[in-house]
């Protein structure tokens, strides 16, 4: 029996901080949670400001959810994030949670915590489990290797004239002198740019690991606000959103597969970014990774 308090690191369950005012709390009626005040469970998340989930929970309908959260910022595509819940694994039992049990003045998410534990400890298995493709799913992202293109800088041009598809600016060796340094993970507006709506380019290189012999590679981003393409080596391998739609990849997770890479290969990775208005940008992570994404994906990706 295992209580996993994800904390969102690699190998780990995914954990994000989203703002709650976009969505709604669901609490589930459930002998676990007999005794323990619902509105206390709302309370421990500070459910009017950002506080952290298990994010896109695809794989939710397959466990026993006791509190949940819906995430209606695009009520196209509602989101249901996890915060407590557990399931049956082989013969044993798991128990997941994201809530806040540390830290200063928190006896009640103390309390919690040790209520769980007993709970965990003394209760019985719950009827829904994983199945054996699920737990042989977990087995293959543990072998997974990826490299955060995060922590590396980033140069980047702004394309007010939207003219670098012709000057060739797909290969870094076309791009003017003047480009800049940026990171990505951020939006534009807060690294000097607080105006900007237009195009823009971003760009770097990476080498492949020495432990990356014959994998193929995956481009993983997820989220670009609006639209971008995505090359490798001047070749395009693919993008997200939609400009005549008006269809934004703000929330959009994507791989993109870049083929078979060599131990020391170096990859120029260049992205092309549109933003129609508002915060734009790379402003959330890109991985290089040996698998793609997968929306049911369990570990942190």
């Amino acid at each position: 029996r295992v209580l996993w308090l994800p904390d969102g690191s690699s190998k780990s369950l995914p954990r994000r901080d989203v703002w709650f005012l976009r969505g709604g709390p669901w609490v589930a009626r459930h002998p676990w949670l007999r005794s323990i005040p619902r509105e206390m469970l709302v309370d421990l998340q500070t459910f009017d400001l950002a506080a952290p989930v298990i994010p896109n929970m695809g794989y939710w309908r397959e466990v026993r959810p006791l509190l949940m959260l819906w995430h209606n910022h695009d009520l196209d595509h509602v989101q249901t994030h996890g915060i407590l819940f557990d399931v049956g694994v082989g013969r044993g039992h798991l128990a997941v949670s994201a809530l806040r049990h540390g830290g200063e003045n928190n006896a009640a998410g103390r309390w919690l915590l040790a209520e769980l534990i007993r709970r965990l400890a003394a209760g019985p298995t719950p009827a829904r489990r994983f199945s054996q493709d699920r737990v042989g799913q977990v087995a293959e992202e543990l072998r997974a290797r990826r490299i955060d293109l995060s922590t590396q800088p980033w140069r980047f041009v702004v394309d007010a004239q939207n003219t670098g598809m012709e000057k060739g600016w797909s290969r870094l060796e076309h791009w003017p002198s003047e480009s800049e340094t940026i990171r990505i993970g951020s939006a534009w507006e807060s690294q000097g740019h607080p105006t900007l709506d237009g195009w823009a380019w971003y760009g770097t290189t990476v080498t492949i690991p020495d432990d990356w012999a014959g994998e193929s590679a995956y481009l993983v981003f997820h989220g670009v606000d609006d639209y971008y393409e995505v090359y490798v080596d001047g070749e395009r391998v693919g993008g997200g959103g939609d400009i005549e739609a008006r269809r934004t990849a703000f929330d959009e997770r994507a791989s993109h597969r870049i083929g078979r890479v060599r131990p020391g290969q170096e990859l120029e990775i260049v992205v092309r970014v549109y933003d129609w208005y508002g915060a734009g940008g790379i402003f959330r992570p890109v991985w290089l990774s040996n698998l793609p994404y997968r929306p049911d994906r369990m570990l942190g990706d």
